[in-house]
This record gives C-alpha cells, sequence and structure tokens, in this order.
C-alpha cells in the first residue's frame, strides 16, 4: 500500500488508508477506557511508534517528490510578463507586414524567413517560461534582455531586404539573435545552480544551455562573416539555423521528464499566438477599409460601394471569424492527444503560424484589388467617352487631345502617382507630341493599320497617358510593380469583362474611340499582373492553413471517431487541395486577367471554409439504414447470394 506522500498514491489506496485511520481511532479510545494499566501502556507506545514511522515515511516521501518535482512555472497559466512579451511580438508583426510589400518570389521568402526567425525566437524563449519561469530579480533581468531582442527584430525589419542588404543592420540581427540565445543558456544555467541539489537529474538541463551556447556562438560569428563577405547569403545560415533550434529543443523535450512540454501551459500559449496572428488580419481590414474610404467618398462624394466590393469586405471578415471558430472549436487545452501527437502539434505550429499570416495579409488584399478594378473601369470609361462624336472630316487634332486631357489630368490629381515629378513629366511629353498630329491623320483613321509610322506615334503616346493613370490608381491602392508576362489585349479572352470590346471581329468599334480602349486594355493586362503573385500565394497558404487545421484537429481528438468523422475530416482535406489547386489559373496569362475582373477570389475561400464550419456543427446521423441499403443493392448479384450483406460505413 503506497503512502499518502508517494506518487502512486490513488483511489483504493485513499481508501485503505482511511479504514486504517478509522479503526486505529477506534482502539486509541477502546484503550482509554480500558482499566488495565499495563494494557494500556503496551498498546500506547505500539500506537505511538506507528505514529513516529509513519511521520517518518511521510516525511521521506515528500523529500523524494520536493526532489523528483522542482517548482515550476507558478499556476495560473500565462503570466502578465508572458502576455507583455506577445504584445512585443504583434508589434513587430504588424510592423513588418506593414512595410513590406509582398512583390516578386525574393521578397515572399524573405517575409516568410522574418517570421520564421520572429516565430522561433519567440517560441525557444516561450517553452523555458512555461517550464521554468518564474518571478525574481536575475529572472526580470533576462526577460528585459528578451525585450531588447524584439526591438531588435523591430530595428531590422524595417529594412530586412536580402537583395538590398544593409550592412549593419544584418550584422546587429546576427547580434540580437546570439544575445537571444546566449540569455537562454544564462537561464537555463541559473536554473540549474538554484536547484541542483533538488534534482534528480541534472543533464538535461545542462546540456539545453549547451545547446543554447553553441548556437549562440555560431550567431556571432555570422555578424563578423557579414562584414568580411557582404553580399554573401549568408543569412540563410539564420533559417537553417532556426529550424535546427526548433527540432533539436523538440527532441530533447521529447527525451527528457525534466524539459517535458506535458502538463505546461505551451497550447494556451500558442493558441494566444494564434489568436494575435488573426487579429492581425483584423487590422489589416480595417487599414483596407480606410484606404477604400480616402480613395472613394473623399475624393468623390458621388461614388459609391458597388454590391460586389461589400460582398467582399463581408467575405473577409466573415473568413476571420470562421478560422477563428475552426480553430478554436478543434483545439484542446493540452493539444495532442498521445506524447508524439502532443509534440507534433506544438511544431505544426510554426508552418501553420506562416501561411495564417500570408493567408491574412494576401487574402485581404482582394479588398483593395476590387475596388481598384471598379477605379480602372470608370477611368477607362471617362477617357473611352471624351473621344466619342469626334468622326468625320471636321475633327482636328486640338479636340482630341484636348477631350483627352481634361479627364486624364482630373485622374491624376485624384489617383496621384508614386513618382509623380516624372509621371507629368511623361504626361506633358506625351500631349505635347500628340499635338503635333496632322489633322488629316483622322478622317482615315480606320483605314489606317497600326504599322502605319503615325498611327504608331498616337498609340505610343496614348500608351503612356492612359498607363500613367492605371498606375496612378494602383499607386493609391498599394499595388506594386511584380515580375510577369505581359501579354497584348488580341491574346487576351475579354468575353463577359468590361473590356469585351476588345475582343476579334470589334475593330470598327475599336476604331470609333480612336483606339482608347484597346489601350487601356493592354494597361490593364500591365496591371493585372501586378496581382498575379497575390492570387497564387493567397489561394496556395487558404488550402495550406484549412488543411493543418484539420491536421491539429486530428492530433488532438481525445476519442475514436465515428464515420461520419472521418467523413468530415476527409471532405476537408479534399476542399483544401481543392483551394491550393485554383492557383493554378496563374500559369495562363490569359486566364488570370479574366478572372481577376470578377469579385469571386476572397468568396470562394470563404465559401470552401463556411462549408468545414457547418460540417464541424453538424449533428451526427443517427439513423444510417439508408447507407446500409445503398451497400446492399450496389453489391453484385453473385456477392448478394454468397456473402452476408456490408455496409459502406
Amino acid at each position: 500500500m503506497s503512502t499518502p506522500g508517494s506518487r502512486r498514491y490513488g483511489n483504493t489506496d485513499r481508501i485503505l488508508w482511511s479504514t486504517y485511520n478509522e479503526h486505529r481511532h477506534a482502539a486509541l479510545i477502546r484503550l482509554e477506557s480500558s482499566d488495565d494499566n499495563a494494557r494500556r501502556l503496551t498498546m500506547g507506545s505500539y500506537l505511538s511508534g506507528l505514529d513516529e514511522k509513519e511521520k517518518e515515511k511521510q516525511n521521506e516521501n515528500e523529500k523524494n517528490e520536493e526532489k523528483e518535482n522542482v517548482p515550476v512555472h507558478e499556476p495560473g497559466g500565462a503570466s502578465s510578463y508572458e502576455l507583455f512579451y506577445d504584445l512585443w511580438f504583434v508589434a513587430n508583426l504588424n510592423t513588418f507586414t506593414t512595410v513590406h510589400e509582398i512583390t516578386d518570389k525574393d521578397t515572399l521568402f524573405s517575409f516568410m524567413g522574418y517570421i520564421l526567425l520572429l516565430w522561433t525566437t519567440w517560441f525557444l524563449t516561450t517553452i523555458f517560461d512555461v517550464r521554468f519561469g518564474v518571478d525574481g530579480t536575475l529572472q526580470r533581468i533576462t526577460r528585459g534582455a528578451h525585450l531588447a531582442v524584439m526591438v531588435g527584430f523591430a530595428e531590422a525589419g524595417s529594412t530586412f531586404d536580402p537583395n538590398a542588404q544593409a550592412q549593419p543592420v544584418f550584422q546587429a540581427m546576427s547580434l540580437f539573435l546570439m544575445v537571444s540565445r546566449f540569455t537562454l543558456g544564462l537561464q537555463y544555467g541559473i536554473f540549474l545552480l538554484r536547484n541542483h541539489e533538488r534534482l534528480e537529474s541534472k543533464k538535461p538541463l545542462a546540456l539545453s544551455v549547451i545547446i543554447h551556447s553553441v548556437f549562440s556562438i555560431a550567431y556571432f560569428g555570422v555578424a563578423f562573416y557579414t562584414t568580411q563577405n557582404p553580399r554573401d547569403n549568408v543569412f540563410t545560415f539564420w533559417y537553417y539555423a532556426s529550424v535546427a533550434e526548433l527540432i533539436i529543443h523538440t527532441v530533447h523535450a521529447v527525451l527528457s521528464s525534466t524539459l517535458t512540454f506535458r502538463g505546461t501551459h505551451i497550447s494556451e500559449r500558442l493558441n494566444l499566438l494564434t489568436l494575435i496572428i488573426l487579429g492581425e488580419g483584423v487590422i489589416i481590414i480595417a487599414k483596407n477599409v480606410t484606404v477604400l474610404v480616402e480613395n472613394t467618398w473623399i475624393k468623390d462624394s458621388k461614388t459609391n460601394w458597388s454590391p460586389a466590393l461589400v460582398g467582399i469586405i463581408a467575405s473577409a471578415v466573415a473568413l476571420a471569424y470562421i478560422i477563428f471558430q475552426l480553430y478554436f472549436d478543434w483545439m484542446h487545452e493540452d493539444g495532442g492527444k498521445g506524447r508524439i501527437a502532443h509534440y507534433l502539434w506544438v511544431l505544426l505550429h510554426l508552418p501553420f503560424h506562416i501561411t495564417l499570416v500570408l493567408l491574412v495579409e494576401g487574402g485581404n488584399q482582394f479588398i483593395v484589388w476590387r475596388r481598384a478594378i471598379e477605379a480602372i473601369d470608370s477611368a477607362s470609361d471617362t477617357l473611352s467617352n471624351a473621344a466619342k462624336g469626334f468622326q468625320g472630316s471636321a475633327v482636328n487634332t486640338s479636340q482630341i487631345v484636348g477631350a483627352l486631357k481634361i479627364p486624364v489630368m482630373k485622374l491624376l490629381h485624384s489617383y496621384e502617382p508614386e513618382n509623380e515629378t516624372e509621371t507629368w513629366s511623361q504626361v506633358y511629353e506625351a500631349f505635347d507630341d500628340m499635338s503635333e498630329i496632322p489633322d488629316e491623320f483622322w478622317g482615315s483613321y480606320l483605314e489606317l493599320s497600326r504599322a502605319n509610322p503615325m498611327k504608331q506615334r498616337w498609340l505610343d503616346d496614348l500608351s503612356k497617358v492612359v498607363s500613367a493613370v492605371f498606375n496612378g490608381i494602383s499607386d493609391s491602392f498599394d499595388i506594386h510593380e511584380t515580375v510577369g508576362d505581359v501579354l497584348t489585349p488580341s491574346e487576351v479572352d475579354y468575353a463577359g469583362t468590361s473590356f469585351e470590346i476588345v475582343a476579334t471581329g470589334q475593330a470598327e468599334q475599336q476604331g470609333n474611340d480612336f483606339d482608347i480602349r484597346s489601350t487601356e486594355a493592354e494597361a490593364y493586362v500591365a496591371t493585372s499582373m501586378k496581382f498575379r503573385l497575390v492570387f497564387v500565394y493567397a489561394f496556395i497558404c487558404a488550402g495550406i492553413v484549412l488543411m493543418l487545421l484539420h491536421t491539429l484537429h486530428l492530433l488532438s481528438q481525445k476519442q475514436k471517431w465515428t464515420p461520419f468523422n472521418n467523413f468530415r475530416v476527409a471532405f476537408g482535406f479534399m476542399l483544401s487541395i481543392g483551394l491550393g489547386l485554383v492557383s493554378l489559373v496563374a500559369l495562363s496569362v490569359s486566364q488570370i486577367t479574366k478572372y481577376l475582373m470578377t469579385p469571386w477570389q476572397l468568396p470562394i475561400i470563404t465559401i470552401c471554409y463556411f462549408t468545414c464550419l457547418i460540417l464541424t456543427h453538424l449533428p451526427q446521423p443517427r439513423d444510417l439504414s439508408i447507407i446500409q441499403k445503398m451497400g446492399k443493392w450496389l453489391q453484385l448479384p453473385n456477392e448478394r447470394q454468397t456473402k452476408a450483406p456490408h455496409t459502406l460505413v
């Protein structure tokens, strides 16, 4: 029978000890009422001896338990310091996503790399706090060092561009990573020295000190290597080292009972971080709505939001809310159900959080893209209508240029381009060149081919003017240039779009506005290529996030699942794969251009997530007789006669 202070003390032992104490108490009462003094002395000595032995065993067990279980984190979940530390994480994340625009593959990978470094530093600091974080003077000093590291991330994040390395910043980044790992090694060392007498096994903590010290020295070496080789890709060492640290410390925690994550509030910390990232998505939605207001009602009080734009905003808000529900409905307090599942559950939060950041960053850009498309359509109609009605021999150059110049100037004042001086110079130069076109040119415009020098001159000048307007609209909505192939209008299918006039067989209609509409279409193709990368990574990340949500759900499930549960998860995996495959549309410039003219990008993502949410809350079907009958009906005639019927579930 185990004593009350021992680790194996359970319900059965509790009952036995209770029974023993009752009998002992009854014996003492009988002894007190006994008249036999000799018997009283004998039994009293015996029971007193039992008391002393019992106390000795209990004290010994308490000492052993104290030695085996060193007091670690203060009870009550995340401390106020941990929550304060999270504020620095979200501040760095918000600053970085605001400053850095994803315009090509290089900026996309650097974006992911920065989030990897930030997340890894946060995670390594957090796993110490959840296991050994207690308040004290030394602990507050080391925590101050961790906050200083977060300030270093803010400094490096503003100019974090591997393709245009600011050498002092990159060197400082390595030094801040070195300080972070050195501080963690110091914290583990302090804890080991303070509790070495009560620790049964000191090797795990000593090994943690060594691991952090090794990586601290490595980061220190990289900091000075960058000064000698300023253009080397040494920053990739940070990425490999961060992933290696995650794997090493997680495996170390799996193999060590002292450093285990089990019994800590690591799952609560990861849940809070997920909530922070979703909050970042809400901030982006609010910023985009502000951009819409600045570029609609403030500039033109008569302009209203279209139903499509309102629907996209509603889809963005709904998507953030649905992801919140799916994550917290599917997660359990202690993460994974088993030992290995728990650690996988923890590690999978790294790709989950990186892709979630990209999803909320890229997906919400569809809001401003839709408004930009509407502004481009409105500008196209304005410019095209300006040149209509001037057909015939009476048309002269000053009329055409004057009719075109007024709306162009108004649009450029409303949507100011980034390179304002250069843009205005090009526009004025184009109008001056147009003014030199002879009046006889317009009467024979329809008969001239595009190879005609004068017509080519007009189209080149017109392209400069229209591109300036479209670029001004793009700059106003923070849609920047990306690397991509640009097709001519004749190579793109515009059927069913606002640029349908460019389609084959409508050449006469194009000539009626002196090819303004076709030039606008060409400029639009170039503008749409700026958003192609956003479209690709938004849909890929939407599929990965949905897949990881289901994977985390699988790892954290507690009970055996029914066939209906398995169906829901399988259906969710298929939806996530389908979302990722939508990005293949971008392989065809013609198809992606046509698809980006529609308002259905973000609503499609939201509908898929909403379908998973509905399936999650559908009640379990009680009667499966219909499915069973279908299973019998699908059997072959020979099987019905020779085999027992089987169902599909």
